[in-house]
């Protein structure tokens, strides 16, 4: 997963859902404490930014530690992360209370499972997996905007976040063909090149009366 594309959809999600009038709490939570090379270049990122502040929160041990936070990211870079937290049945609840409590969580790569998983969403997201081939300027990939959501204010509608420079295998989580997500709202489908894909949903908004959750 590129770091850009952690960035950016970090960046404009907290923008989207909370009053930057001082630094915001970022609570970065990881199923385990072993971090990932995709966790510490987020960390690192997190760590030298002026607008954030952060901790880090292992799920394990992580009920207590998510008060005080304005905005919870998981990122899952692969199944193996996304399985170890699938296994940590209270802190899905905490989770799930968090959200319903008015919390604002950000869910990237397999972490946009967890939307069904806390109970938020009935329908479970699929995973599909698109190869890539380098291809200079024909193999980029990116979100356009669905039905104008402000995320991509700015951005005339979408962004590339992704430009490979060797083939690779891309994972992508969402709804596909026909199926939408019963409760969430779509936000972003799948760009590739001058190509949109409308069939592929693949970032997601969850709200309630003070709580959102962006996938």
């Amino acid at each position: 997963m590129s770091k850009y594309f952690l960035h950016f959809l970090f960046l404009f999600t907290v923008t989207s859902i909370t009053i930057p009038q001082q630094k915001n709490l970022i609570g970065y939570i990881t199923p385990s404490d072993k971090f990932t090379k995709e966790d510490e270049a987020a960390i690192a990122w997190l760590n030298n930014s002026n607008i954030f502040s952060y901790k880090t929160i292992r799920a394990e041990k992580g009920d207590q530690d998510l008060v005080g936070t304005d905005v919870l990211w998981i990122h899952l870079p692969d199944t193996i992360g996304l399985n170890n937290l699938l296994k940590q049945k209270k802190f899905l609840s905490a989770l799930n209370k968090y959200y319903q409590d008015g919390g604002k969580i950000l869910f990237t790569d397999y972490a946009a499972m967890l939307s069904n998983a806390i109970g938020i969403e009935p329908k479970k997201p699929e995973i599909r997996l698109d190869t890539i081939q380098n291809e200079w300027l024909f193999d980029k990939h990116g979100f356009q905007g669905y039905l104008g959501h402000p995320l991509f204010a700015g951005f005339f509608g979408g962004v590339y976040v992704w430009d490979a420079n060797e083939d690779q295998i891309l994972p992508l989580v969402g709804y596909f063909g026909n199926d939408f997500p019963e409760k969430g709202k779509v936000i972003a489908v799948d760009k590739s090149y001058i190509f949109l894909h409308g069939e592929r949903k693949i970032v997601f908004e969850y709200s309630n009366k003070n709580g959102k959750i962006i996938s």
